[in-house]
Order: C-alpha cells, then structure tokens, then sequence
C-alpha cells in the first residue's frame, strides 16, 4: 500500500513545481495521488481565468477542454450578439463544417469558439 493510498501522501512533492494532491482519510482508497505540473496548472488557470470572463460578458459555456495547443472553449450560441466576444478574439478563422460556420480564435490564451447557421 502506497502513501497515498493510506491518505498520507504529501502536500508538496520535494520537487520544486510539482504539487500533489492529498486525498485525505476519506480518500484513501484512491489508486494514487493526482499530480498536478507547472504546465498543467499554468493552462488550467488560463481556461479558468478565460471562462469566468466569457461568463461575465453574459454567454454560456458547453464545455471545456485541457488537451490540444491551448485549452478550448466552446460557447453555446444564443439569441444574444456575439459580436462582443467576437471583437476579443485575435487570429480569428471563420471555417465551414457540415454546413455549419465555426467561428473561432484566441482569448486570453485559450482557444474559443461557436457554430453558426
């Protein structure tokens, strides 16, 4: 039984950078610690920093992804403009995909888009 399954692992590995998460006693039939990179962390603050602002400008997010480049966004369309977000974006792309529009492009380093009719 390792460490972690006995819910005692440490909460910083004696690696600068690496953080570990300790499941506690009532994690402790967990298989393992979740370790958590520098990298990691970076582009999860990023996704989140980003998805709070796309919520506060009044649009709903579908889901979110961590893989890839950059995290993605995918914004659900609505009635309401998107011209707001739209004018945020850098290195915007307009791309047909099964006769739909995809718009996409770069916020505060992730990747964020939406279809259109």
């Amino acid at each position: 039984m390792n460490r972690a399954q006995q819910g005692i692992a440490p909460n910083v590995f004696p690696f600068l950078g690496v953080t570990v998460i300790n499941p506690g006693t009532e994690g402790a039939d967990m298989p393992e610690a979740k370790v958590f990179t520098p990298v990691f962390l970076l582009r999860l603050a990023a996704i989140t920093a980003a998805e709070r602002e796309i919520r506060a400008m009044g649009y709903s997010v579908a889901w979110t992804a961590l893989a890839g480049q950059l995290p993605e966004i995918c914004v659900t369309r609505s009635d309401k403009t998107m011209a707001p977000l739209l004018d945020r974006l850098t290195n915007k792309r307009f791309q047909e995909k099964e006769g739909k529009t995809v718009v996409s492009g770069r916020f505060m380093d992730c990747c964020v888009f939406w279809t259109e009719d």
